[in-house]
């Protein structure tokens, strides 16, 4: 499928209306219309919007891959927060509670090793 094709299929599967997917993407109706009905590429940015919307990867929406699962699809509402709050620490920090938890899950005794 093309970017034109899975857009208005994800629209409608989603049962959502183009003012309104026009609305999550940060676009004008005519803008959102233009990629639907002439096959123009989203910006980025809409692209992201769309994307976290109907839960695809960009990949998918943009047509690079036929596979529209995201992982965020199989994670559990707390895993999805410990990657936002790793997400927003800095990078020293994120190394060091990834370090950690490789140490964790190597030593097999979470709890006692801390």
């Amino acid at each position: 499928m093309n970017v034109q094709e899975i857009l208005a299929s994800l629209r409608k599967d989603n049962g959502i209306s183009k003012t309104r997917a026009a609305q999550i993407a940060g676009v004008s109706v005519n803008t959102y219309s233009s990629w639907e009905i002439d096959g123009i590429q989203p910006k980025v940015q809409s692209g992201i919007n769309l994307a976290d919307h109907y839960k695809v990867t960009l990949d998918y929406l943009y047509g690079r891959k036929t596979e529209s699962k995201s992982l965020s699809n199989e994670l559990t509402e707390d895993e999805t927060e410990y990657i936002e709050v790793l997400r927003s620490l800095e990078p020293t920090d994120q190394l060091k509670v990834v370090n950690l938890l490789l140490r964790l899950h190597r030593s097999g005794d979470a709890m006692e090793n801390l």
